[in-house]
């Protein structure tokens, strides 16, 4: 993975990488794509806490079944959750994590699930590529906008659970592209998780699909590693602008 690193080394602050994995609906595979980031960003090096705000505990679930494992071969992921705002603001003022993610409520506009936007520099919305899910992007569109007010964050639109038949995925895609064009706090990112059964076969297991071997693994693994690397490149990009722009300030 091009964003490998060799040492786990506590940060705080603007170097921290901040990320929401947000619902609009249920049903989205949320929790299989925070699962694949929290462990792959693990696996690269990085330290990792995951805080589990939705109901369902999900996420929260799988990693306490993973810790049983007793495995130390397993990249360490540490894992939270919260009862309430105030409880959370403490938490995340504690954490000393490279990486923090948070796994949210399928209410966008839930309580929680905002509250959190507060620490998060960048926030993923996963869609599947039926037209029930692609319908809902204009208002969670204009939902995300009244959202930027109160905070200071980059959203994105990731196609999930796509079609792997070569004649399908790309009018999917295409049809994809044009669903989100003009919606300006959804753009669509180029990675993209697609509709493998070793997906559901890593979650049942309490695993990421880059702690399994095989062509479908392999397959799966370079998604997770796509989607770590686009993510590193959107906070780099962010990092360098705003050192611009504080650099024509002074």
């Amino acid at each position: 993975m091009g964003a490998k690193k060799t040492t786990n080394s506590n940060c705080s602050g603007d170097t921290q990488y901040t990320i929401a994995v947000r619902g609009h609906k249920g049903g989205t595979g949320k929790s299989t794509v925070t699962m694949n980031l929290a462990i792959g960003f693990a696996c690269a090096g990085f330290s990792v806490a995951l805080i589990d705000l939705d109901r369902q505990q999900t996420s929260f679930k799988i990693l306490q079944r993973r810790a049983k494992l007793n495995d130390p071969t397993l990249a360490r992921v540490d894992y939270f959750n919260c009862e309430g705002i105030n409880e959370m603001y403490q938490l995340v003022a504690d954490l000393p994590h490279e990486v923090i993610i948070f796994d949210t409520a399928g209410n966008i506009g839930s309580g929680m699930a905002s509250a959190c936007l507060l620490f998060c520099k960048l926030v993923i919305l996963p869609f599947n590529t039926s037209r029930l899910d692609i319908d809902t992007a204009a208002s969670v569109n204009d939902i995300l906008n009244e959202v930027k007010q109160d905070a200071n964050i980059s959203s994105f639109a990731m196609a999930n659970r796509l079609t792997t038949h070569h004649l399908r995925r790309p009018r999917k895609l295409q049809y994809l592209k044009e669903a989100f064009e003009g919606l300006e706090n959804l753009p669509l990112l180029e990675s993209s998780f697609s509709n493998r059964e070793i997906y559901t076969d890593s979650m049942d297991e309490s695993r990421s699909v880059l702690e399994f071997t095989g062509k479908a693994a392999e397959q799966a693994g370079e998604e997770v590693k796509g989607l770590i690397c686009e993510i590193l490149g959107i906070y780099n990009s962010k990092l360098a602008t705003n050192k611009k722009t504080v650099s024509n300030n002074e």
